[in-house]
Parts: C-alpha cells; sequence; structure tokens
C-alpha cells in the first residue's frame, strides 16, 4: 500500500521556477477574502506587542508597580485563552465565523473603555486584561479557520492548490509582525526619551 515500495527512488516532483512562484504568488494576492484574513493577522501580530508594551509602561511609571505584579495579568490571560479554545470549534460550528469575530472584537473594545474609565484600579485593569487576552486567543483560532477556508476558496476559484504557500505567508506574517511593532515602539520610546531606570511611580 506505500506509493514507494523499499528501496525504490521516489520520483521527484518538477521544481517551480521563479515565473511560475510569481504567478502562485498573484494568484494568492488575487484570493481577496484570503488577503483580508491576512490583513486580519497582521492587525493582531502588531496590536499585540504595542498593548503588551504599553501596559507594562503604564503599570511600572504611572502605577508604581513592579515587574512581579504586571506580569500576573499576562499569565491570567494565557490561561483563559487556554480555557475558552475547546469551545472555539463548537462556537464555529453554531455561529460561523463572522459573528463570533466580530463580537469578540466588540468585547476588546468594551473591555479597553472600561479599563480606561477605571485606569487607577490596579484589580480592574487585571481584569481587563485578562477578559481581552481571552478574547484574542478565540479571535486568533478563528482566523486560522478562515485562512483554511479561504485557500480553498481559492483553489475552486484559480484551479491552484496554495495552502502552502498561503500558510507560509501568515507564518511570515506572526513572526515579522511583532518584530516590526517591537522596532516601532522601541522608536516612540526614543522620541520620548523614556528613562528606564527612572524610579518606579516618578
Amino acid at each position: 500500500n506505500f506509493p514507494v515500495k523499499p528501496g525504490e527512488k521516489q520520483e521527484e516532483l518538477p521544481k517551480a521556477g521563479i515565473k511560475e512562484f510569481g504567478a502562485n504568488l498573484k494568484s494568492l494576492f488575487l484570493n481577496g477574502p484570503w488577503v483580508l484574513v491576512l490583513l486580519i493577522g497582521v492587525f493582531y501580530c502588531i496590536r499585540c506587542p504595542f498593548y503588551i508594551g504599553t501596559m507594562n509602561y503604564y503599570y511600572r511609571f504611572v502605577l508604581g508597580i513592579d515587574e512581579t505584579f504586571s506580569s500576573l495579568p499576562n499569565l491570567l490571560g494565557i490561561i483563559a485563552g487556554l480555557i475558552v479554545l475547546p469551545f472555539v470549534p463548537k462556537i464555529i460550528d453554531k455561529w460561523g465565523h463572522r459573528t463570533p469575530l466580530l463580537l469578540s472584537f466588540a468585547g476588546c473594545a468594551i473591555a479597553f473603555l472600561v479599563g480606561l474609565l477605571f485606569r487607577n484600579n490596579v484589580y480592574v485593569l487585571c481584569g481587563v486584561i485578562t477578559v481581552d487576552l481571552a478574547l484574542e486567543a478565540m479571535q486568533l483560532t478563528i482566523t486560522f479557520a478562515m485562512l483554511a477556508d479561504t485557500l480553498d476558496y481559492g483553489y475552486l476559484k484559480f484551479g491552484k492548490k496554495m495552502s502552502g504557500l498561503g500558510f507560509a505567508a501568515s507564518s511570515f506574517v506572526q513572526k515579522a509582525g511583532p518584530a516590526f511593532a517591537g522596532f516601532l515602539m522601541s522608536i516612540f520610546m526614543e522620541m520620548s526619551k523614556l528613562d528606564a531606570s527612572a524610579e518606579i511611580g516618578a
């Protein structure tokens, strides 16, 4: 039942040249739904480092809380995200992709407003970050599910199966997005003349 019997040399597939790669890449970016989902992933990957970095800055230099406590909301958020993840497939089966994704974005916006109103209450901020990170875990899972669906749509429309290229581009965005966000944050901190050695709460 093996496609290649033991001892036989597997036939090499023809290697795609630059032109074929360019054509596949063009077809990939002509897939409108895939581009939209990719942009959602770009937004998420850039937003997350900014969010965590600014909250850590706020905890340290505004509320005067050390790094030990400021890491607690992130830890609780990760735990909450892990609790939410098993329920995401059931949520998708019942309500689809769009409605849960939009509701999760709305939930993050509401959490932001609550955190803004109670910005001097450490415990409210801790709860806000926990809820926000749990919703972000659901957003990321739904986005990945949508990504697979958009690649299947591209296969039906263009007749080219580009799952590998599509997921590789998404993986690149996930790595390049936080790096780019960190680069921007370092520029903003340099422009603001941030003194990291300043007294906490000063």
